[in-house]
């Protein structure tokens, strides 16, 4: 995938004595199946997660993961710039509504922080306020009473702008777009066919009454793709979004929650929105809802209109419901994260490969069951009084319990690590990131630069490759040749045999500064040149 197998076999024969040595030194961090449990790959956990057992051909070397220095922070604990304190202050807070005063923060279209595109996504409130305050706990609605804030420099999205991404892409019903309508409580969904969707046809519809909802639209407008990729990179999981687009008077989805947290940027028009209370009482489900109807809502909590400028937000089991205002067309863009990012999804990958690798090594698990338990256990008997179903249940829990120590929780993290970078958007790279890697035009006639063992490279960004083990060999995925189009292209990866493991390491945790070539755990230098060309070449490292 990337590095041909005769490369890889090269590079551990030729120094495979020196490399050996390197497994069991303070720097090889790559330990031999006999010193480590089989629990902490990534194809035993896989294998597990299939129903598969990790037998034979499943104990391989895997990753030791050497534990970062110093305390770590919580997600949105990013300290506000300097910049942004000075232009922009909190007029005042009334539960979930915010009103901004004062000079607002720049667009950061010139700008290639992560955190500079949340800060101007949430301005005036900081990081630390907002996941403080709102984060995964109730709603929030900034009013900015700017309405080019979303178009000033950055052109978030414009109705000139659908129908440029229309006439300049072959977009299709029920794929790309759809038209929908809401009325007498019954959302429909009124796609003419499954062919391309025309401005035309789009033009009619609308004048018709239906609302326009484009998918995806970061594919095809680059500011929408900027500040997907930067959150995608400030989260860690996956960011996308949709726009709507709906008549004066009218409202083309029926009230519901989403399983996202979801932003939502009103760039043209005004819309009325009403928040209710989750009817099933369940906050941050995992799985959207169906459609409801006027008797299945609660109370409403928040009724506000939204303008050009506005921010609202909503944390997963939000329900809601918008029309757009009698006088006035709504354009709103919805950016949305954390589907399938919980705890619980983190454990659905982890539990069954503890369970397996626990039958493996600890006899008590593979011991069998009471002689006729089943007489004291099932629904029927539930409620018993029963000695011998006391001790069964309390057997049962501390199983669980133990069940704990074998869990391999870095492979299963890998595993959600993996799905991200393969499924991502494609980094925003700046000038610069651009013009010392591998993405960078070079100029005419001269070719690009090449790599010796002085010189010093680091990650183009942070979180662009996830290492993973699997089988016999160690596997880099990455997102550098990743396609703005959906599950466009296949996974990038780059195969490596489990003696580079090390190297490839510390060239991962080089996020920060560059380093030298020079001092990657390999022996040889024509090894360690080939390792970091094959990353440069695939747009994963960059060069000083």
């Amino acid at each position: 995938r990337g590095v041909p197998a005769s490369t890889c076999t090269r590079l551990d024969s030729r120094s495979s004595r020196h490399l050996e040595q390197q497994r069991h030194t303070s720097h090889g961090r790559c330990i031999t199946s006999q010193q480590r449990p089989q629990r902490r790959t990534m194809s035993t956990l896989a294998a597990a997660s299939n129903g598969a057992s990790p037998g034979a051909g499943h104990s391989v070397a895997a990753l030791k993961r050497k534990k970062k220095k110093g305390k770590k922070r919580a997600l949105g604990a990013h300290p506000v710039t300097a910049a942004a304190t000075s232009k922009v202050k909190r007029l005042r807070s009334n539960d979930s509504v915010v009103e901004a005063t004062g000079e607002l923060p720049s667009p950061p279209a010139k700008h290639f922080s992560p955190v500079r595109y949340l800060e101007w996504l949430i301005a005036p409130l900081s990081p630390r306020e907002f996941f403080d305050d709102y984060w995964e706990k109730k709603p929030l609605v900034i009013k900015r009473k700017d309405k080019e804030y979303y178009t000033r420099g950055h052109g978030v999205l414009t109705v000139d702008d659908i129908y440029t991404i229309l006439q300049d892409n072959f977009l299709k019903f029920s794929v790309n777009v759809d038209v929908t309508q809401y009325r007498e409580q019954q959302r429909y969904t009124l796609n003419p066919h499954e062919g391309r969707a025309s401005c035309r046809l789009i033009a009619e519809h609308f004048r018709d009454g239906c609302s326009v909802r484009l998918l995806n639209p970061q594919s095809y407008h680059e500011p929408l793709w900027r500040i997907n990729s930067s959150l995608q990179e400030y989260f860690g999981c996956m960011v996308g979004s949709n726009c709507y687009w709906t008549p004066g008077g009218t409202q083309g989805f029926a009230p519901h929650f989403d399983d996202i947290e979801a932003f939502l940027l009103q760039t043209e028009g005004a819309k009325r929105w009403r928040l209710y209370d989750n009817p099933a009482g369940q906050s941050l489900p995992t799985q959207s809802s169906p459609n409801f109807t006027d008797a299945d809502l609660g109370d409403c909590n928040l009724e506000i209109v939204l303008e050009p400028g506005d921010l609202m937000y909503m944390p997963r089991g939000t329900v809601h419901q918008g029309v757009a205002m009698e006088d006035t067309h709504s354009l709103h863009v919805t950016v949305s994260t954390y589907q399938c990012n919980a705890w619980g999804h983190l454990l659905q990958k982890a539990v069954p490969a503890a369970l397996q690798i626990a039958m493996e090594e600890d006899e008590e698990f593979r011991q069998g069951l009471p002689v006729d338990f089943l007489s004291y256990t099932g629904v029927v008997n539930s409620d018993a009084e029963d000695e011998r179903r006391q001790q069964f249940v309390s057997t049962c829990k501390r199983l669980f319990a133990k069940l704990a120590d074998f869990a391999p929780i870095d492979a299963a993290a890998d595993q959600l690590g993996v799905d991200f970078v393969n499924k991502c958007l494609p980094p925003l790279l700046s000038p610069k990131e651009l013009a010392q890697s591998a993405h960078g035009r070079p100029a005419a006639g001269q070719p690009h630069a090449e790599l010796t063992d002085k010189s010093r490279v680091k990650l183009v960004r942070p979180k662009i490759a996830r290492l993973a083990v699997e089988g016999e060999v160690v596997v880099l995925y990455h997102a550098a040749g990743n396609s703005k189009v959906p599950e466009a292209e296949d996974a990038q990866s780059l195969e490596y045999t489990m003696a580079v493991a090390p190297a490839l390491e510390f060239l991962l945790q080089a996020t920060d500064k560059f380093v030298a070539i020079e001092d990657m755990p390999l022996e040889e230098a024509e090894d360690r040149v080939m390792v970091a060309k094959t990353l440069y070449d695939a747009g994963v490292l960059m060069i000083a």
